[in-house]
């Protein structure tokens, strides 16, 4: 899901009490390394600014928050 800095503003002025918006979810990448369990994956959100950044999470922690490409959430849940 491909969304401009628009669409992204109106997702999160939709949804105040939210301060990200999630843009792409991918499987990590570890190369040579060991896959972690639970494995991670890779999540670029974009903040109330404008601001893209990356986390990696536990999938489990993705999927128990119910993220999905191009919806909202409070960046404090994603670090629970």
């Amino acid at each position: 899901m491909r969304l401009t800095d628009a669409e992204v503003a109106a997702r999160l002025a939709a949804n105040p009490e939210n301060d990200v918006c999630i843009l792409r979810i991918e499987s990590g990448d570890y190369g040579c390394e060991e896959i972690p369990d639970p494995p991670k994956l890779w999540l670029l959100l974009q903040n109330t600014r404008g601001e893209k950044f990356s986390l990696e999470l536990p999938e489990p922690c993705v999927t128990g928050l119910g993220l999905t490409e191009g919806c909202t959430c409070r960046r404090e849940d994603l670090h629970a």
